[in-house]
């Protein structure tokens, strides 16, 4: 499959482009090579590619593969959203908002938002909202904002709605505290399974009851005590402790480990143990208990189960050959970060990051 990227990657074919450059910047079949990845990520971008173009404004942003540079990073943002990439549209709608490396451009804030919205981005939508809520470089519309709101709530999950009652609790430079606002978006976030969310929900009930302010290094510090913080973090050591064992051939310590890991929701643990019973070596082949355990570690967010599911699918080993569940997958792959899959889609199709943004929340 290496070569064959590679092969479409120097004929031209852009999205093989990107996944080559993601292969580079990781390691991923070849020695790591930070100066290729670069190399083909603009390559790509220069092709049209919309997430190469994205990954080059974070990598100039950030300092990641290349130093900080703020004129390339202008200069990929605005040609990552003219590409259609919402993140990119409202990150260019703020560097034009506050004025930074850019002239300050009301217009340009609102067109923006504008257009990431119109592509259903439901952070686009809840800004947009905001200033038409609050008369923000717009003329105040309520009813316009109220219904970019309802239109967040249809397209938003529930860790967004904890993001923006946080931002409402406490403010952030464009956005005043609004705890009116924020209990509404926090109950959101609670009713779709959010510990974080639950549990500011009732802290700011409490606080609007005469209850004690938290500030926000107090809040920051109760979430991360959470229970299911809690879960999260024992689980890594878990996982952590059964890499130790595998490392010193302690493959019953090992098994323990992994499996307690697992049950704490570890998808990195559950990936383990499908390969455990799909190879056979450390403990009985088992096919089914490979497929148990590789859906449930791809479900909840392994890229390696993902594609691994997606290649089942393919080829139909273990379950029901289906093209479309491959590609399922193999976007879910994406969603979750993992670039190298794109080239494995066009095989199918022409243009993946279109197939892509269209049939899952991409992770960016």
């Amino acid at each position: 499959m290496y070569r064959d990227m590679v092969r479409a990657a120097r004929a031209g074919n852009t999205y093989a482009m990107l996944s080559l450059a993601y292969c580079y910047q990781n390691g991923i079949y070849v020695d790591m090579d930070l100066d290729e990845a670069v190399n083909w990520y603009k390559q790509s971008a220069a092709k049209g590619c919309g997430r190469a173009r994205w990954e080059l404004a974070k990598f100039y942003r950030d300092g990641i593969l290349v130093s900080q540079n703020s004129f390339e990073y202008i200069h990929w943002l605005t040609a990552a959203a003219e590409s259609g990439i919402p993140e990119a549209m409202v990150e260019l709608s703020k560097a034009y908002g506050y004025g930074v490396m850019l002239p300050k451009d009301d217009n340009m804030v609102v067109d923006l938002l504008e257009k990431a919205a119109a592509l259903e981005y439901p952070y686009a939508e809840f800004v947009l909202g905001y200033l038409y809520k609050n008369g923000i470089t717009v003329e105040k519309d309520t009813d316009k904002a109220d219904a970019l709101w309802e239109r967040t709530r249809q397209h938003g999950d529930a860790e967004l709605f904890y993001d923006i009652g946080f931002l409402l609790e406490f403010g952030d430079g464009l956005f005043k505290p609004d705890h009116t606002s924020a209990v509404g978006w926090y109950k959101l976030s609670s009713d779709m399974g959010s510990s974080k969310g639950y549990y500011c929900y009732m802290k700011i009930r409490n606080t609007s009851s005469n209850g004690s302010p938290e500030t926000m290094a107090q809040r920051l510090a109760k979430l991360t005590r959470l229970p299911v913080n809690l879960e999260i973090m024992q689980s890594e050591m878990l996982l952590d402790e059964a890499d130790q064992c595998m490392d010193l051939e302690d493959y019953d310590g090992a098994l323990d480990k992994y499996r307690e890991s697992a049950d704490l929701g570890n998808a990195d643990a559950m990936f383990m143990l499908s390969m455990f019973y799909r190879d056979g070596e450390i403990v009985k082949r088992n096919p089914e208990l490979y497929m148990q355990y590789l859906t449930r570690s791809a479900l909840c967010g392994n890229t390696d189960a993902q594609v691994q599911l997606a290649r089942c699918y393919e080829t139909g080993d273990g379950v029901e050959k289906s093209i479309n569940e491959a590609m399922d997958y193999y976007a879910m792959a994406i969603a979750c970060g993992n670039l190298s899959v794109y080239y494995q889609l066009t095989r199918y199709i022409e243009h993946p990051e279109v197939f892509v943004n269209k049939t899952r929340k991409v992770v960016r």
